[in-house]
């Protein structure tokens, strides 16, 4: 009927027909077991038993698989799946009390239509080796558990047929994330510990929870992501090597630190494998202090950053060749490079780029919105450089040095004294430019534009080694006092 049944045996259905009726069955561990036949039930409680003489939780083990058409509930108790299935049509519930309140799921599939909820307080290895498959709309849940890094469930499927998994909770996948064409999200953190290929998406997946983090001390595959990453990213554990697939986008401000959990001693690396790479927060690379080589490699690669850009140790290795960094941010952004150079660097937000440390860069520069702030610090360009549109750039004290073939644009709107050039390679002009002074053992060639060069510095500014007048240039001395006229 639609009432309560308790057992508190075995139950064993071999033959005939066992109806739910949309009841209740209750059992009460007693190291029983279930073996349904085939038979569903409607709502199963499992709760727990305790022997105080015994010092035990009695356990109740699985002999098939089980099926519930609404809800089950395992309330203190020790349950043994045996691997079997479990297929629960709207609610799972699994809590620990005591010492009971475990689950030996072993490589079962837990399959759940809406809420799923467990509790790790006495063990936390339990789901470790099961797939869980949440085909509604429901919470994901996953209290007390201890070492997410390592525990967790084996796979997760969620997020399936445009429906929505909330989590709030904290807790490791060890082999394979799979969102379909619904959302998961929430304000948890997924630590992801297999190696390889560890997420999969469909065409229309949102991932929106608060974090992900990458966990395998061995290579792990990140893919492309059509809606974007919703989430922050953490390259986490010792050796930890992500690998692009596909072009990445983590959404709105969130951010993307390679920090090995801010070990000083570990290493973890990320490589783009020449697809783009967009960050809309900040990007974290290497420790203060740090003893081993964090990495980010984004050869022939475009990386975008709406954040801060922190390379945080001398240790850290930032290989850039073939590629383009890309500074969109409408706020301020702060750059820390510690010695790592640049090949081609863009600023183009409406914000301000300022350098918290020196910066060299092989490729091309260009300013082309906002400001960019040197904040007194050194500079060196090995190629063209460029200040256009309405951007503006702001020297300060520090040096400014060419020590390639660069040509030369300042003709921006705003566009001011760049101050004392120092010139080791060659400069070609590539619009009228204001400096203060020009020195150095190489090459200042006024181009073929029929470009003015304002020098607006005394005594002898212009003191480059080579000095080319080319097509129709103009040499103009602003100085307001005794200048001297170089013959170069």
């Amino acid at each position: 009927t639609s009432g309560t049944l308790n057992i508190t045996g075995n139950f064993s259905r071999t033959a005939g027909t066992f109806t739910h009726n949309s009841g209740t069955v209750v059992f009460t561990a007693s190291d029983n077991s279930i073996t349904s036949g085939g038979q569903s039930f409607y709502n199963l409680t499992i709760n727990g038993a305790f022997d105080p003489e015994l010092n035990y939780y009695y356990t109740l083990t699985l002999n098939d698989t089980l099926s519930v058409a609404n809800d089950l509930t395992l309330s203190q108790v020790n349950v043994i799946t045996s691997g079997y299935a479990i297929d629960v049509t709207r609610d799972y519930s699994q809590t620990a009390g005591g010492n009971g309140g475990l689950i030996s799921a072993g490589s079962s599939t837990i399959t759940v239509g809406r809420h799923f909820s467990a509790d790790g307080a006495n063990d936390s290895t339990g789901y470790n080796s099961a797939s869980i498959v949440l085909t509604g709309t429901g919470n994901l849940t996953y209290n007390n558990l201890s070492a997410p890094w390592s525990n967790g469930f084996y796979n997760l499927t969620c997020g399936q047929d445009g429906n929505t998994t909330t989590t709030n909770s904290t807790f490791g996948v060890n082999n394979l994330l799979t969102i379909g064409s619904g959302t998961l999200t929430g304000t948890g953190q997924i630590d992801l510990n297999g190696g390889g290929n560890v997420l999969s998406f469909n065409a229309t997946s949102t991932l929106s929870i608060n974090t992900i983090e990458f966990y395998k001390t061995s290579s792990v595959n990140i893919p492309a992501l059509n809606n974007g990453y919703d989430c922050n990213i953490i390259v986490g554990n010792n050796g930890t090597i992500i690998n692009q697939t596909g072009n990445v986008t983590l959404n709105g401000s969130k951010s993307l630190r390679i920090i090995a959990d801010y070990f000083t001693g570990r290493t973890c690396t990320w490589n783009t494998n020449g697809y783009d790479l967009t960050v809309g927060g900040y990007i974290e690379l290497g420790v203060s202090g740090d003893t081993a080589t964090k990495t980010l490699n984004i050869t022939n690669s475009t990386l975008t950053v709406g954040g801060n850009f922190t390379i945080a140790s001398t240790q850290a290795v930032f290989t850039t060749t073939g590629s383009t960094v890309i500074f969109n941010g409408s706020g301020t952004q702060q750059l820390t490079s510690a010695g790592e150079s640049f090949n081609n660097l863009t600023h183009s937000g409406s914000g301000t780029l300022q350098l918290q440390d020196a910066l060299d860069v092989n490729g091309a520069f260009v300013n082309s919105a906002g400001t960019f702030n040197a904040n007194n610090k050194n500079m060196n360009f090995a190629a063209d450089w460029s200040n256009t549109g309405s951007a503006a750039f702001t020297r300060g004290s520090g040096t400014l040095t060419f020590d390639g073939t660069t040509t030369l644009t300042n003709s921006s709107s705003n566009a001011a004294d760049l101050g004392a050039l120092t010139i080791t390679g060659t400069v070609t002009l590539g619009s009228s430019v204001t400096i203060t002074s020009c020195s150095g053992a190489g090459t200042l060639n006024l181009g073929t534009g029929s470009y003015t060069l304002t020098i607006s510095g005394t005594g002898s500014p212009l003191g480059v080694t080579a000095f080319s007048q080319g097509t129709g240039s103009t040499v103009k001395y602003s100085g307001i006092s005794a200048t001297n006229i170089a013959t170069v």
